[in-house]
């Protein structure tokens, strides 16, 4: 019996090994029946991830990179591909003239809960959504429309620009925070029609959210090991709720 436990821990181990080993082998040959971009070379189970490190951010990393494998490289993040554009003239290929055939967008956690599946205004393509998104541009984007809410805009801005004034000139200024209470003090009363009434819950929840959707997820990098991320599950299912 007191061999149980590490038996039991060996085994499971061993067979964690050989799933990822054949997820890696599997995504080889998948990968062979393509033409892909060049990219660094990769790691098992975390792909290219390791290069990140070879810089003090993580552009300046892709940029070094852009450097040796060309304007489209392909990167792989855990069991991700992910294709780098660094070049204008790419740019503008992938999003103005091959767009509608790059239309695709990652699935991740919790666009996946928040946006019901990613089937919203923003990740969803064909004819019906491209005219919501028309729709949303002509009446909500436009100049005139933008216009009609300068007076908040310059409110706010004169509120902010007040509130400076009277701190001491010893006492350091927050300018991301103070730029994110002014966007928020702008967007809501544009959206709402007026003050929320629920403004701090809400812009405590919106905080998280993007948290959520800007941060590490281990189910975005390593779908296999996703039934693993059960803190970032039970945030996610909290926050829909």
């Amino acid at each position: 019996m007191e061999l149980a436990f590490p038996s039991l821990l060996y085994l499971f181990t061993s067979l964690l090994i050989l799933l990822l080993s054949l997820r890696f082998i599997k995504k080889k040959v998948t990968h062979s029946k393509y033409k892909l971009p060049p990219g660094p070379w990769t790691l098992p189970f975390i792909g290219s991830l390791h290069h990140l490190a070879t810089a003090s951010l993580p552009h300046h990393a892709l940029r070094d990179l852009a450097g040796l494998y060309g304007p489209v490289m392909l990167f792989r993040a855990g069991e991700i591909d992910i294709v780098v554009i660094t070049s204008r003239e790419a740019a503008e290929e992938v999003m103005k003239t091959q767009d509608s055939n790059l239309a695709n967008r990652p699935t991740v956690a919790a666009a996946n809960v928040f946006m019901y599946g990613c089937t919203d205004i923003s990740f969803s393509n064909g004819p019906y959504w491209r005219q919501l998104r028309r729709i949303c541009i002509t009446e909500l984007l436009i100049s005139k429309r933008v216009k009609s809410f300068f007076s908040i805009r310059q409110e706010e801005i004169n509120s902010m620009l007040k509130s400076w004034s009277l701190v001491s000139d010893k006492t350091p200024v927050n300018l991301s925070a103070k730029t994110y209470e002014l966007s928020n003090n702008i967007i809501i009363p544009a959206a709402f029609g007026g003050m929320c009434k629920h403004r701090g819950l809400f812009l405590e929840i919106i905080a998280e959210v993007v948290e959520l959707l800007s941060g590490f997820n281990l189910s975005d990098m390593f779908p296999s090991l996703s039934w693993l991320d059960l803190n970032t599950k039970r945030r996610l299912a909290r926050l829909h709720r």
